[in-house]
């Protein structure tokens, strides 16, 4: 691949709801950009399975013959970007953690697998965060919302791996998300944490790696959530994600 494909490969850039698509497409062809993830609440599996079959098709000699990772937010409760028909409604983490870890892989199995009818290849979820129990709905970012499964690490992993679980068994990649600092301030960070993988910050409990079964790596001295790439999404020659 050129420099210019291989930057572009860095890049995930939004399809607004709503939007022509034309620039969109332009940037993938003329510009290498090698990833999009759906934006701003998209209603129903024929509007949203036609937009990522026209994407997929912009890409090819551009992208150095590395299929597109197609994403969209669907974590639940207030954050899911795909509704309507073909699509379940899911509850937000603090819902799903009255039940049982095996109960959200099975949901998040349903997610996955109607994800990737329509041409999904990555779920931009689960949330790893873990508001500290003081904290609560003080926190603007997470809390507030219901996007954590637990208040410390211990709690949240299991149900973490678990939704993981269920994306991969799909075929859909999962993403452990946040930033270092989003479920331990009450407030949105304005600036960049320093990160530790060996300590952390009063108050900033770190973000917890799911158990090993079926898990993914979360970002743990990462500003950015890394998505894993299942082997069956892999349906042309995919790139390593940088470290």
């Amino acid at each position: 691949m050129s420099p210019a494909e291989r930057a572009g490969q860095l890049l995930m850039v939004a399809e607004p709801a709503g939007g022509s698509g034309g620039a969109l497409d332009a940037a993938i062809r003329n510009q290498h950009v090698g990833n999009v993830f759906f934006l701003g609440g998209w209603t129903g599996r024929a509007q949203v399975s036609a937009t990522a079959k026209r994407l997929a098709a912009a890409a090819g000699p551009s992208t150095g013959e590395v299929g597109l990772l197609v994403a969209a937010d669907q974590e639940g409760g207030a954050v899911q970007q795909l509704k309507g028909e073909g699509f379940t409604r899911i509850p937000s983490a603090r819902v799903q953690a009255n039940g049982s870890p095996a109960a959200v892989t099975q949901t998040f199995r349903t997610v996955g697998a109607e994800l990737k009818a329509t041409g999904v290849n990555v779920d931009l979820a689960p949330v790893a965060d873990a508001v500290p129990a003081s904290l609560g709905k003080a926190n603007k970012p997470i809390g507030y919302w219901g996007r954590e499964y637990a208040s410390t690490p211990a709690q949240a992993a299991p149900f973490v791996a678990a939704a993981t679980r269920g994306l991969r068994s799909a075929g859909v990649a999962a993403t452990v998300k946040h930033f270092l600092a989003s479920a331990g301030s009450p407030a949105t960070p304005t600036s960049r944490p320093r990160a530790s993988r060996t300590r952390s910050r009063p108050g900033r409990p770190p973000i917890s790696r799911p158990s090993r079964p079926g898990s993914t790596r979360a970002p743990s001295s990462s500003w950015c959530p890394r998505p894993v790439i299942p082997r069956s999404t892999r349906t042309t020659r995919q790139c390593s994600l940088p470290r």
